[in-house]
């Protein structure tokens, strides 16, 4: 399981290159309205690719499926909010959630107006610091194995997290290298802990209520979404971009600090089953 959530990480990793790049080089070349009608066919021809796909499926309905929704949805929360383990990971994501979409909101606003890169030096720049996702992507199993997986999950954070303090630092010419290397080791590290706890999530959950908490984690991972770049917009106008990301770096660096507290702290691998038992 988790070499094919590697896999999947690496090619979301690889597409975060290569897009900021050739989109970059593409605005610059056609302009920024041609490059929107560029970019709207990308869509349609991964909506064709997706048609194309041919997969006969089977469903398995049991009796904890044909309960009310609204129960589905509780037992969800319970299991999540009960559970040490998922309950830790799930703070973690939403507050590094939270700290990088704000982030990625204004760095780009700071690239350009603050430090005065042009579209395609922009491009290359997201890119170079998105190779940090495919080598997080392929370091991810080796440490699993080597030190265990929650060992590296823990390490990982704690190492690579600070680093972001890093890109707040850049300036035109060679202090472009500050935001290349802040953002390159901690995109590799946040990338190799989402192939570990992605795959404990789904090996963790019994498969009756896999669904529904993931539904939970997703919903409470990607509510602190918007508020970040919300935040983040307010932030820019009020202390300015390179204060903002300043304010973002510093919340993304201690999120690892949330895992030290957890259950992970004491334990090399991360368990096979549930801790607790929700009915």
């Amino acid at each position: 399981m988790s070499k094919g959530t590697s896999k999947i990480q690496g090619a979301e990793a690889a597409t975060r290159v290569i897009g900021p790049s050739v989109g970059g080089l593409v605005v610059a070349t056609v302009g920024l309205a041609a490059g929107l009608v560029v970019d709207a066919f990308t869509f349609a021809f991964c909506f064709v690719c997706i048609w194309l796909i041919r997969v006969q499926e089977t469903v398995h309905r049991g009796q904890n499926q044909r309960e009310p929704l609204r129960r589905q949805i509780a037992l969800g929360l319970r299991f999540v909010a009960g559970d040490p383990y998922l309950r830790s990971i799930v703070v973690y994501g939403t507050l590094l959630n939270f700290g990088l979409t704000g982030y990625s909101t204004i760095q780009i606003v700071f690239l350009e107006k603050t430090v005065g890169v042009g579209e395609f030096g922009l491009g290359l720049l997201l890119a170079i610091a998105g190779v940090g996702g495919i080598v997080g992507s392929m370091i991810a199993r080796p440490l699993g194995r080597r030190f265990g997986t929650a060992r590296s999950v823990l390490t990982c954070q704690l190492v690579t997290g600070p680093f972001i303090l890093l890109a707040p630092l850049t300036t035109y010419g060679a202090g472009l290298f500050w935001f290349c290397i802040g953002g390159m080791v901690m995109v590799a590290g946040v990338v190799s802990c989402n192939v570990v706890l992605g795959s404990f999530r789904q090996s963790y959950c019994p498969p009756d209520r896999l669904g529904r908490v993931v539904a939970t984690s997703m919903f409470l991972l990607h509510s602190s979404i918007p508020l970040g770049a919300l935040t983040a917009g307010y932030l820019g106008d009020a202390v300015g971009p390179r204060g903002t990301m300043w304010i973002m770096a510093c919340l993304i660096a201690p999120c690892g600090l949330v895992l030290l507290f957890s259950p992970l702290r004491g334990i090399r691998d991360l368990p096979s089953r549930p801790a607790i038992s929700v009915r």
